[in-house]
């Protein structure tokens, strides 16, 4: 018996391991790919390899704006002084966060990780023009959960980009 008396067998829910478009490994540096796939001894189930398989070429294909976004402003980046505290938002799925974040979003005195940004993280910069259509023609108008409003430039959690270069992420489990 699931909550409010709907039994999960009634529920129909049906995994479609070929779409890839929730594949939260797709923006992983290929070295977490890599860790990851070591840490779980090179098991991969058959169902998951095109999931897998995706999110190494995409992975691949991010590798050289990640360099050379690297190159480029790793040395600007360190010596940003940060003059105001950041803001927190902390709490329990389904409790408003999501709603609280977007609210915030629309004050011009808060920046905030977009969608783009979290899903690319490392190359969201130089690779902008070619990677931004690519994702936002990836993302759903709303996401599945609850019809909340999705898009590339809407914010986001930092969840994706923690689990796009450590293996120790909550998305990566």
């Amino acid at each position: 018996m699931g909550c409010m008396g709907i039994r999960i067998q009634d529920m129909n829910i049906k995994e479609n391991v070929f779409d890839v478009v929730y594949e939260p490994l797709a923006g992983s540096s290929l070295a977490n790919l890599l860790r990851l796939l070591a840490q779980n001894r090179f098991r991969i189930s058959a169902k998951y390899m095109p999931r897998f398989l995706y999110a190494v070429m995409l992975s691949s294909v991010i590798s050289p704006f990640r360099i050379a976004e690297r190159i480029k402003f790793d040395g600007r980046i360190r010596k940003t002084a940060i003059c105001r505290p950041p803001v927190f938002i902390i709490g329990h799925w389904r409790s408003g966060t999501t709603y609280l974040h977007n609210l915030l979003s629309l004050d011009k005195n808060f920046g905030y990780c977009t969608t783009f940004h979290s899903v690319i993280p490392g190359a969201f910069i130089t690779g902008e023009k070619v990677l931004k259509p690519i994702v936002s023609s990836s993302i759903p108008e709303t996401r599945p959960m609850d019809n909340v409003p999705m898009g590339a430039d809407l914010p986001q959690e930092e969840e994706y980009a923690t689990g796009a270069f450590i293996h120790y992420a909550y998305y990566n489990g």
